[in-house]
């Protein structure tokens, strides 16, 4: 009852690493909506992010890219854009064997991250991935679906598994058999 306390100083709520270094993604309304790790650079695709001129952008067919073992920090400049308003959306990214697979809603583009700069390998009309639980990644291969098929990248080929590889007939009839809820998984001790 005889001492008045007095505020020696104010805590401040700012996060430091995120105002000081002004990282374009960590900022309240940034992020992405699917990512991966590739050769210690995370990647994030369908972004929102801060500009040089800290103005917040959308950008749904954009991917950036982290430094090098620092993956909370984004230059603004520090991007890959393989297809620019296309009218596509990116849905998920996955990695294999030094290679990015960025799937949009019908086209899967494969990128060459394996050394210091980034370079296109393929670009697959018709094999696109809507949603994470239409891919799975198990030992040596990514396999998913859409609509137009089943297919599997084992990091030297796309493969569809749908067709049969010799006479390029369907081994079923896909477009009666799939639906948007269906999940692809593996079982690893069965190899399935």
């Amino acid at each position: 009852s005889y001492f008045v306390g007095q505020a020696m100083s104010d805590l401040s709520i700012e996060e430091p690493l995120l105002s000081e270094k002004h990282s374009a993604i960590g900022r309240p309304n940034t992020g992405g909506k699917t990512s991966t790790v590739v050769n210690r650079k995370l990647y994030i695709g369908n972004v929102q992010y801060y500009d040089d001129n800290n103005i917040r952008q959308t950008a749904n067919d954009r991917l950036m890219k982290s430094n090098v073992n620092d993956f909370d920090f984004f230059d603004a400049d520090s991007f890959i854009d393989v297809e620019v308003n296309d009218g596509e959306d990116i849905t998920l990214l996955e990695n294999l064997g030094g290679r990015l697979l960025q799937f949009k809603q019908n086209t899967l583009y494969i990128i060459n991250v394996s050394r210091d700069i980034e370079f296109l390998e393929g670009t697959y009309d018709y094999r696109g991935c809507l949603k994470e639980s239409h891919l799975v990644k198990a030992e040596g291969f990514v396999a998913w679906f859409n609509k137009h098929g089943i297919f599997l990248y084992d990091g030297n080929s796309l493969v569809d598994l749908v067709q049969d590889k010799d006479t390029g007939q369907n081994l079923i009839n896909w477009k009666n058999d799939y639906d948007d809820t269906m999940k692809i998984g593996f079982v690893p001790f069965k190899k399935q």
